[in-house]
């Protein structure tokens, strides 16, 4: 009903209602207990690796006994393993205990909550292998993982809440609208433009607002930041509108990718892996150098069969948050790649370094109109309900084919949403094969795909030419 009351409203009053919802999310991650935790983490990220092994243990103590306490899965999961947070000597002990799969989440998320977190705000997982995943954070995990990116933000050169510019968001103007693309939210100091919009003919607008505005830097998917970059340096336009920084996250940033960007903004990106459910956040640091920030969860990286790899091996990473109270998660299959990496960084910090990370790759289809949607399964199913897996494959510009592995409850009513969200996204209605399976396959390297596409086959600088999209991101 608000997105409808949303969609429907004139511009002033779709920018109040966007600064009300901005102003309570605000005020819960840059107030509370933040500044304590901004100074916690800015004088921690120069420990030694001892230090840093040893607040793990007590931070993975406190948040796992009170989980044993009050979350209804750890404490029979604890119990079946005689397994004692609070006395654990060795991290290394954590492989006693089975991995945590994300089905389990999904269909039991109750099972994982702490009822004694008041929850503040709901993140919804970007569902790059799959249906979304809700999860509930409470004011202390929000502001635990506002203060690290607040920090990653701060040795950019910048601070999250500089003047802004954000292409992350596929629904902050209405996909009728002709004209104005974006939208001011004065709360957090900044301009929000809309990825439905981004195609060739006002990619001129996109940038003249954005020169306008005169942001500190920009933050989004490199997909669409990339979009923008390629216009202005193919229009000898680089440098005019020059930042600290650039953020991405979500996708993999490709070389091609990144030497546009850095060219057109002149500067320098500065990337971060992160899942919502509350993983261990991986993030750059000023020397380029790929980081396991340590302050926010543990990262286990094992071989096939389950032993501990070492470094310089492909290896899935099982993580183990230390930011989340509201829902924690110990052991989970985040469902990525990484290789850890072997010598230190010469930025100085004592982080695990990691030399590849795989399986984000920019998942996008092309619409009839030409616009390149990323993130275009975290659309369809943001809203979705009763899905436990789920796969788009585009087959041509106005055919899909959608795989879906379903749960108790689901019906036809979630079939209509479902098809409502595909003519609401695309813009137009298109042909939609609804397959209902046991199982949806994984690839050779273990992910699945949650969008497949044989129309957005294409590199970035030329996406008709037939090559893949890289797979894997290199520090």
């Amino acid at each position: 009903m608000l997105r409808g009351l949303y969609d429907h409203s004139p511009r002033f009053f779709q920018t109040l209602m966007m600064n009300v919802y901005a102003r309570a999310k605000i005020g819960i991650r840059f107030s509370g207990k933040y500044p304590q935790f901004l100074d916690e983490v800015l004088r921690m990220q120069w420990l030694d690796a001892g230090a840093l092994v040893a607040w793990q243990k007590r931070r993975f103590a406190a948040i796992f006994s009170q989980a044993q306490q009050h979350v209804p899965y750890y404490r029979r999961l604890f119990a079946e393993h005689g397994f004692q947070p609070a006395k654990i000597d060795d991290l290394q002990e954590l492989r006693r205990l089975p991995v945590l799969e994300k089905t389990q989440l999904r269909r039991n998320p109750k099972d994982f909550i702490n009822p004694t977190r008041k929850i503040a705000y709901l993140m919804r997982t970007s569902g790059t292998s799959g249906a979304p995943i809700a999860t509930p954070y409470c004011a202390e995990s929000l502001q635990w993982t506002t203060a690290l990116i607040t920090r990653f933000y701060r040795a950019a050169g910048a601070d999250p809440r500089d003047r802004s510019i954000h292409l992350s968001d596929p629904r902050i103007v209405p996909h009728s609208e002709k004209r104005v693309f974006w939208r001011r939210n004065w709360v957090d100091n900044s301009l929000w433009f809309s990825l439905h919009h981004l195609k060739g003919d006002n990619i001129p607008a996109f940038f003249r607002a954005m020169r306008d505005f005169r942001p500190v830097y920009i933050d989004g998917y490199p997909t669409f930041i990339g979009e923008i970059a390629r216009w202005v340096n193919a229009g000898g336009l680089a440098g005019q509108l020059p930042l600290a920084a650039v953020f991405t996250t979500s996708e993999i940033v490709t070389p091609d990718v990144r030497k546009c960007i850095e060219r057109a903004f002149a500067t320098r990106i500065h990337d971060m892996y992160g899942a919502t459910e509350g993983a261990p956040i991986i993030t750059q640091c000023p020397v380029g150098t790929y980081h396991i920030v340590p302050e926010s969860g543990i990262v286990e990286f094992l071989r096939p069969d389950g032993s501990p790899a070492g470094p310089g091996e492909p290896a899935e990473m099982i993580v183990t948050s230390l930011r989340i109270w509201s829902r924690p998660i110990l052991r989970y299959r985040i469902g990525d790649t990484a290789v850890l990496g072997e010598k230190p960084c010469p930025c100085g910090r004592s982080w695990p370094v990691v030399e590849q990370l795989s399986g984000r790759r920019a998942e996008w289809i092309v619409t009839a109109d030409g616009r390149r949607l990323s993130m275009f399964s975290y659309q369809v199913f943001q809203v979705a309900r009763n899905v436990e897996e789920s796969q788009i494959i585009q087959h041509a510009l106005d055919r899909f084919e959608v795989k879906l592995v379903t749960l108790p409850g689901y019906g036809d009513e979630d079939e209509a949403v479902i098809r409502r969200r595909f003519e609401e996204i695309l813009g137009y209605r298109a042909r939609i094969e609804m397959r209902y399976v046991d199982s949806i396959p994984r690839t050779a390297g273990g992910k699945r795909p949650a969008v497949i596409s044989h129309v957005a086959s294409g590199s970035f600088s030329s996406p008709s030419d037939g090559a893949g999209a890289p797979e894997d991101r290199k520090a």
